[in-house]
């Protein structure tokens, strides 16, 4: 039976020599479908140099990879990055093709999410391997690394689910819905602290975020939190300022629930939200990942 779903374009970026770990985000991606696709309404979709871009000869392009950016980069609504032994060629205005398609994602405002192995670099790598390594010191952001496709899978699929509620508002307005739209997602800030000897510690302050991202209030506003597993407690996570309160949620405002996680807390909940528009009332329910 068919379903309307939001297609969410996921373009895979990165040098020739990681084939592999192209492969590992593919099918990582697939099973997210496999399993979240029709709960949530959305569909990802994978978008590789080798099956999508299109030999083309048109004015407005000076080279093959300003075909790709145009084609791929610039259509993309989320942009994952793979590094393992080298960075890749040069083009006319970046170090790299990879390179130049983060820059171009990133000043276009679409989520980039950058991963280098800490798998051994082969001996024949090793000089191009130094160029990865000053690129990636030099890299103005936060990273992740994978040991093997098993963690890189694991990545893939905490930075999916962190991403996609974020295009909920396109299926979910489109029919007869309100105009407020409220989006749950995980915030994970690093915090450095210094113990007695000044020797810096760093922690990951959590929080559930709630966001209007919609355009009208979200009037009687309450969430609840519900285990995602059978067995699990949302009371294994300690919360700060957890409130089932109803309150107006205004357009562009947020609520924070700072917790924090111990060895017996559940690593994902359910959640549901109920609002009033007027007279009207609605709902939603989803599942959002605690670490």
């Amino acid at each position: 039976m068919t379903f309307a779903a939001t297609v969410i374009r996921v373009f895979i970026a990165s040098p020739s020599d990681t084939a592999d770990s192209r492969n590992a985000v593919e099918t990582a991606l697939t099973r997210w479908n496999a399993r979240r696709a029709e709960s949530s309404g959305q569909i990802l979709l994978p978008v590789r140099y080798e099956s999508h871009a299109v030999p083309t000869y048109e004015t407005g392009t000076t080279d093959g990879q300003a075909v790709i950016n145009k084609q791929l980069v610039e259509k993309a609504d989320i942009v994952i990055g793979l590094f393992e032994s080298s960075l890749g060629s040069a083009t006319p205005r970046s170090i790299s093709g990879t390179a130049e398609e983060l820059e171009e994602a990133r000043a276009a405002g679409i989520k980039v999410h950058v991963y280098f192995s800490s798998a051994p670099i082969p001996q024949d790598h090793l000089e191009e391997a130094q160029i990865l390594n000053d690129f990636k010191k030099s890299f103005a952001g936060l990273y992740g690394t994978y040991a093997d496709h098993g963690e890189l899978a694991e990545q893939i699929n905490h930075a999916i689910d962190s991403d996609v509620p974020e295009f909920e508002s396109s299926s979910l307005m489109a029919g007869p819905k309100g105009r407020a739209n409220p989006i749950v997602q995980h915030i994970n800030e690093p915090i450095t602290k210094f113990d007695s000897k000044q020797r810096p510690k760093t922690q990951n302050k959590h929080s559930l975020r709630i966001e209007n991202k919609g355009t009208e209030d979200a009037e009687n506003f309450r969430v609840k939190l519900l285990p995602y597993e059978e067995g699990e407690s949302v009371d294994g996570v300690l919360w700060h300022d957890l409130s089932d309160e109803a309150r107006t949620l205004y357009p562009g405002d947020s609520i924070d629930f700072r917790y924090d996680l111990t060895m017996g807390s559940p690593r994902k909940l359910k959640y549901e939200l109920e609002w009033n528009e007027g007279e009207e009332s609605f709902s939603r329910n989803n599942s959002v990942n605690l670490v």
